[in-house]
């Protein structure tokens, strides 16, 4: 059961980790792209532009800041809710291990006390042998 509990909160914390990825991945792609344009407003810039394309280029980049500042609050989230699975997850795993090194604990046990029962049961059995073929050796045949 905790092995398998164990996997489920990895999982979890796979997904978050890779949400953190995806969600930097799109901040970098959206930085690129804002880099790109505002070189080709510089570039365009010389040439002269129209006061509504300024005005246009000014509005995507704000745009572009503010879709910036919104992944990073979600971005700061998705961290947060990360570090705390990585806390349950390690929790979990540490309670596997506990778990683990008990069953083996109990099977040494188990395999040594089975040992001295096996021995006893060895021992009475030469016993009983050796206690028959004293009498035997002992009493007069009867034939």
């Amino acid at each position: 059961m905790w092995e398998s509990r164990e996997r489920y909160e990895r999982r979890k914390l796979e997904a978050l980790a890779a949400r953190v990825g995806a969600l930097r991945a799109e901040m970098r792609r959206i930085e690129q792209g804002g880099l790109v344009a505002r070189r080709a407003a510089g570039a365009r810039m010389g040439a002269g532009v129209a006061a509504a394309e300024l005005h246009f280029a000014a509005v995507c980049e704000e745009n572009r800041q503010g879709l910036l500042l919104e992944l990073q609050e979600r971005r700061k989230t998705v961290e947060n809710e990360r570090v705390a699975q990585m806390a349950v997850y390690q929790g979990v795993e540490r309670q596997c291990k506990i778990l683990e090194n008990l069953r083996r604990r109990q099977y040494d046990v188990f395999r040594i006390e089975e040992t001295r029962r096996e021995q006893k049961r060895m021992d009475e059995i030469f016993l009983l042998r050796r206690g028959a073929g004293g009498r035997e050796a002992t009493e007069p045949e009867s034939r």
